[in-house]
């Protein structure tokens, strides 16, 4: 199969090959059928200047090694049914990650596999207006995953938090994560292509790909709703603070300064980022659940430009060169300024591990609290800004209640932090797979903050 593969795209003269098509596609099972199938359908995108009675041809031997799978999207199945009926899993798979991750990972392909086979489907995904890093792409049909193209020291980030949330914090609701599945890349790639994407350049960038959850992040809540938390009854907002409380904690961990938790409290201008919190309401805008996204440390707060730039692949330089300075000398001389006079990764990384300590030694949670709260009321208002006064009046009202519960989830991480067991979690994914030294730099940072927890155990 590798060697058909080889010579079809490497052939300059294809019509040779037509007789090893047509044999394969008599002798093969349906399995590298459809891999022929696939395989003709991207050379025949890549030429569309072939003869016409090669193609032709070519074409007839599509149809032959296809002829069950070209069905109509109608008759594809919902994405509940296929998964059961591809897995062992009965409900959801994301209550026991580690025994069905494989499964799902094998359901995901296969339904890829099943849509792209499908003659004239809609499109499967529609692409995020947020996100200001990754060309985020969310589904519009029943298939719950979605795709984050992201360049690779993003996309492990990402990952590595997300796995350690998942497995670390149980209490917190966090999508199924996978990254960069050869599978997954090769048809996700060829779905992008095929539906002409515009506006997404997918170069060296790989795919993060997340399990859909139902809600709407903070910033479209507060359109919805207003001032977000006053919105909610008393017992809901103590729910909803308890959770940002402790979301909260476990940024300190990470150092993700880009949700609920400025680099400095003394920072007067804070404000927390809602497209990275998603509240799950009911239809009568009650408080079902909060679900962590895009868990990773804030980039530029963590890695210095020096660090970045050594983890971009080569490739991406003359793409860079052109788009953000229009010449190598100009891009190079601000490059060189920028590092010479810019803060080192490892005072980035201290001046984060400062706030961890302030965090875990319970120096001052109080004025966490308040910070993360007047975080939240500037969000809102930023949001709504013609309704700036009426939101900071609400949030003055329900002041006592929503740093309570704040409080009350700081305590809560403070004190699952302090736990051996998430030390064996973040070996364990370390151990998985090999990573980028700006992800091994991660686990470092984590590291260390989770044995400064220990220490404050006593």
């Amino acid at each position: 199969m590798e060697k058909l593969q080889s010579e079809l795209f490497r052939s300059q003269e294809v019509s040779k090959l037509l007789p090893s098509l047509r044999f394969a596609i008599l002798h093969f099972d349906d399995d590298k059928r459809r891999r022929i199938w696939y395989l003709i359908e991207e050379f025949l995108a890549e030429r569309p200047d072939m003869n016409p009675e090669l193609v032709e041809a070519l074409r007839t031997i599509v149809q032959a090694a296809n002829p069950s799978e070209t069905q109509e999207w109608s008759r594809l199945p919902d994405w509940k049914t296929f998964f059961s009926s591809h897995t062992s899993v009965t409900e959801s798979c994301k209550d026991s990650f580690a025994s069905h991750s494989s499964q799902a990972k094998t359901a995901i392909c296969n339904y890829l596999d099943a849509y792209l086979a499908c003659k004239r489907p809609p499109n499967l995904f529609q692409r995020s207006t947020w996100g200001a890093t990754a060309a985020t792409f969310l589904p519009i049909a029943s298939f719950p995953w979605v795709m984050k193209w992201e360049s690779r020291l993003e996309a492990e980030a990402e990952y590595v938090c997300t796995q350690l949330f998942s497995r670390a914090f149980t209490s917190l609701s966090v999508p199924m994560t996978f990254l960069d599945v050869e599978a997954i890349t090769s048809r996700e790639t060829r779905y992008v292509k095929s539906r002409k994407v515009e506006g997404v350049a997918l170069g060296s960038q790989i795919p993060l790909v997340v399990e859909f959850l139902d809600g709407s992040n903070f910033k479209e809540v507060c359109k919805r709703l207003g001032p977000v938390l006053p919105a909610l009854s008393d017992e809901e907002i103590g729910k909803v603070c308890a959770v940002f409380g402790e979301i909260a904690g476990y940024d300190y961990l990470i150092g993700n300064t880009d949700r609920l938790i400025p680099v400095e409290l003394s920072n007067p201008n804070h404000k927390a980022n809602g497209g990275n919190l998603q509240l799950e309401l009911d239809e009568n805008s009650h408080f079902l659940s909060c679900h962590v996204i895009d868990n990773a440390p804030f980039f530029n707060a963590f890695y210095s430009l020096r660090e970045k730039k050594q983890s971009r692949p080569v490739e991406d330089d003359d793409c860079t060169v052109s788009f953000l300075f229009g010449g190598a000398d100009e891009e190079e001389e601000a490059e060189a300024t920028a590092e010479a006079t810019g803060p080192t990764g490892e005072e980035l990384r201290g001046k984060l591990a400062e706030g961890f300590n302030f965090f875990i030694e319970e120096k001052d949670s109080s004025l966490i609290a308040s910070v993360i709260a007047q975080g939240l009321k500037r969000e809102c208002q930023h949001m709504l800004p013609d309704k700036a006064e009426d939101i900071a009046r609400a949030f003055e009202g329900y002041r006592t209640r929503i740093e309570e519960g704040i409080l009350q989830g700081l305590a809560v991480a403070r004190n699952k932090l302090k736990e051996p067991a998430c030390m064996k979690v973040l070996q364990q994914i370390a151990q998985e797979r090999d990573f980028l030294p700006t992800t091994a730099l991660l686990l470092d940072f984590i590291r260390n903050n989770l044995l400064a927890a220990q220490r404050a155990r006593g």
